[in-house]
């Protein structure tokens, strides 16, 4: 099993013809306060098998860790990888809601992909701290950065 796709969004639908859209699809998070309150998003996922794994135990367990590895959210996928044998790879597309989080800290916060208990695939999500001008200054670049 391999892992094609693991994005953060802000929306997700499958549309009527069967295809997948991802909207505002983001790479980290910034926030001049901690903790924050992070409104709904969506995990979204796409999973590739080989023909020799179709017919086998499907367990894709998802988790989000916090920096401490606190894990702060989990879903699963359980089953059995679909067979068709006129394939040479089989890709499943799912997504996992979110309906929101408390991100207690700036830091390296993850999503943690296992397939039977064996991670796969890790996607991190910076969370970064940002200085905001006072009101009525003239925000400038920090030159160190």
């Amino acid at each position: 099993m391999r892992v094609l796709l693991c994005k953060f969004c802000e929306y997700v639908c499958k549309l009527e013809n069967g295809r997948h859209s991802l909207i505002g699809v983001f790479d980290d998070v910034r926030s001049s306060e901690y903790p924050v309150d992070h409104p709904s998003f969506y995990l979204a996922f796409e999973l590739e098998f080989d023909q020799e794994e179709m017919g086998s135990k499907l367990d894709v367990v998802t988790k989000f860790v916090a920096p401490d590895n606190t894990e702060l959210l989990r879903s699963e996928l359980k089953g059995e990888v679909p067979k068709n044998p006129e394939l040479d790879h089989l890709r499943i597309f799912f997504f996992a809601p979110v309906k929101g989080v408390r991100l207690t800290s700036a830091g390296n916060y993850r999503i943690v992909v296992t397939s039977t208990g064996d991670i796969v695939h890790i996607e991190n999500l910076p969370v970064r701290e940002v200085k905001v001008a006072p009101p009525g200054s003239i925000a400038r670049p920090d030159p160190s950065s």
